[in-house]
């Protein structure tokens, strides 16, 4: 978890500031708050400071303190004050004010984390799956996942393998292949690339790559297992081939979990929720669970879905 230090006079503002980025950004990172630069403050992944506590020259230009290593972001009581600052095009902060609404400070805490995260010397691509019995908690991992994503910098490519109905994302697309064209293509034994699946995805707003979807909302079900997984191995392909650190998510719904089990054995990670309620249909999805668990590849990491707090 990252650790994220606010230095702000005004402990009333500090401390509601702190609860509402906090449930924000939990499991990612956590905030602490203080009203003085401590020795120890430069130990934080991120530093967010009121302006009281920096220096100005005649010229309204900030003073960077030596201790300050990292980009942080500086606290402003107005917008105004917080734009003129920016428009210094300075790259060692950024600058928000008390009126900053709060997706927009969430983004800004990504993007200063995602710029402090030193950088690894060897990447290390990976595929993961998710499946869920509670689509509640699915909404709920997603989206935190999606942020925890974009902490770290990777890009990131979502392949939705369910109606599209069920496809609960912010995303619009443009003319182009589509994932129902690149499926054709497998089922009439075309030699294909990664390239060739990689002209499918498309950036959206959310800063995620998703592929174009087909035409009607069922397709999917029209989709045969042996293409399904030959799609699977074409992604797998193309996300660990990405010369940027990559992290693609195999997204699975209303199917089989049979075909979810044999999807899982091509993956690193596979994202499942542990179903608590004693009712038969959690039951029968605990058994297919402790079958899944006893039989699946060690290289398969396990990941039970924790919403909690």
């Amino acid at each position: 978890m990252k650790t994220i230090l606010l230095i702000d006079p005004n402990t009333i503002y500090a401390k509601k500031l702190k609860e509402k980025l906090n449930h924000a950004l939990k499991p990612m990172a956590e905030i602490t708050v203080a009203t003085e630069f401590i020795p120890r403050s430069n130990h934080a992944d991120l530093l967010i400071i009121h302006e009281s506590h920096l220096i100005m020259d005649n010229t309204n230009k900030v003073q960077i303190p030596k201790e300050y290593q990292k980009k942080f972001i500086i606290i402003f009581e107005n917008d105004f004050q917080a734009k003129k600052i920016a428009d210094q095009n300075n790259k060692s902060y950024l600058s928000l004010s008390r009126t900053t609404k709060l997706k927009d400070w969430v983004q800004s805490i990504l993007s200063v984390l995602a710029e402090n995260q030193p950088k690894a010397e060897h990447k290390q691509n990976q595929v993961q799956l998710l499946f869920t019995f509670n689509q509640k908690k699915r909404h709920i991992f997603f989206q935190k996942w999606l942020i925890e994503q974009k902490t770290y910098g990777r890009k990131i490519f979502v392949l939705p393998l369910k109606p599209l109905y069920f496809w609960n994302y912010r995303v619009n697309f443009h003319q182009g292949p589509d994932l129902s064209d690149l499926i054709l293509q497998i089922e009439q034994d075309l030699t294909l690339t990664e390239q060739d699946l990689g002209q499918i995805f498309e950036i959206q707003k959310d800063g995620m790559f998703v592929p174009r979807p087909g035409n009607f909302s069922e397709d999917i079900f029209a989709y045969g297992k042996h293409n399904i997984l030959k799609t699977c191995r074409l992604f797998r392909d193309f996300i660990l081939n990405q010369e940027k650190e990559s992290i693609g998510l195999i997204d699975v719904e209303a199917r089989s979990f049979t075909l979810v089990k044999e999807i899982a054995a091509l993956c690193d990670k596979f994202h499942m929720d542990l179903v608590d309620e004693n009712n038969f249909g959690n039951r029968r999805a605990k058994e297919e669970v402790a079958t899944f668990l006893a039989t699946k590849s060690p290289h398969v990491q396990f990941v039970p879905i924790d919403i909690s707090g």
